[in-house]
């Protein structure tokens, strides 16, 4: 699964077009995109010609969580992209990541996923097929529950903003 809003050049900014692309080497498998708009939906099927790509509206939280812990894989295919909440999310409920080597993706998931290039719809598909037989599950979960807990970037972000106000009076 994945998540984006949007429509237009969110398509390829997030990857979606190389994750439906990607579905296409995996027919027996249901991929799922949740957060488009209608015209993003419509843009978004421009791109694949396959029956295994269900796209959702947007979700409330409760549904997105529900999603994440019924999903294996959770792939986050952008170009840019900067600490990934939904990744952190998806792993936070079990799923094991994958992600494009751009931005701080690989920092969020260090050695619990898979890492692919950019715009490479093969090496996705085959990410994929390695995810879903894989047992880093537990590994996603302890990594966001160990380093990157809700009060812990609170109390980081909450000392960075005291710093930088410290330094902004001298």
């Amino acid at each position: 699964m994945t998540v984006a809003s949007g429509s237009g050049n969110v398509i390829k900014l997030k990857g979606l077009d190389t994750f439906v692309k990607a579905a296409g080497y995996h027919p027996q498998t249901r991929f799922l995109v949740v957060g488009l708009t209608q015209e993003g939906k419509k843009d978004l099927r421009l791109c694949f010609d396959s029956d295994n790509v269900q796209i959702c509206d947007r979700a409330s939280q409760a549904e997105l969580i529900g999603c994440h812990q019924r999903a294996k894989v959770y792939c986050q295919l952008s170009n840019r992209e900067s600490f990934g909440v939904a990744l952190a999310e998806a792993m936070e409920s079990g799923c094991v990541p994958e992600v494009t080597n751009r931005g701080a993706l690989s920092e969020v998931v260090g050695i619990t996923g898979c890492l692919v290039p950019c715009n490479d719809p093969i090496s996705t598909a085959n990410a994929i097929e390695k995810a879903l037989s894989s047992e880093k599950v537990g590994d996603a979960r302890k990594r966001i529950r160990s380093i990157f807990r809700k009060e812990l970037r609170e109390a980081n972000m909450i000392d960075s903003l005291k710093n930088l106000v410290g330094a902004s009076r001298k």
